[in-house]
């Protein structure tokens, strides 16, 4: 098993606009080994029962997208399955969470490209 060490340069905080987003940069450019375009934003971020999740696919792979709380149990399952590279949306219903702050969970795996990246997402009702 190979580890990687990580210091403070190799963790990157990628802000847009509301929302933020963590992802680990590698020696080869690229976060967790999935090339630039991937990436996961939603609108509106803070939301009350429904948000919509963009997701950057770069090339067709497996996405899983879940829910966790700030416990680390799992709410629930949005994407999980084969998706065409490209831009996607979903829109997710928050099944009655209370208010709180939840992490989205981005994983994608196409060949040996594979990485994961979490998203806060803010539930105000």
């Amino acid at each position: 098993m190979k580890k990687q060490l990580l210091t403070s340069a190799s963790i990157i905080l990628l802000t847009f606009f509301s929302f933020t987003t963590f992802a680990q940069r590698n020696a080869g450019g690229s976060s967790n080994g999935i090339p630039q375009q991937q990436s996961l934003t939603n609108y509106p971020n803070a939301f009350s029962k429904t948000t919509t999740l963009k997701y950057e696919v770069p090339v067709d792979g497996v996405v899983a997208i879940k829910i966790y709380n700030m416990s680390g149990q799992q709410i629930s399952t949005v994407v999980n399955g084969t998706v065409n590279g490209g831009t996607h949306e979903v829109e997710y219903t928050a099944p009655n969470l209370p208010n709180g702050i939840y992490i989205c969970n981005y994983s994608f795996v196409s060949g040996t490209n594979k990485g994961t990246v979490n998203h806060k997402l803010v539930v105000i009702n």
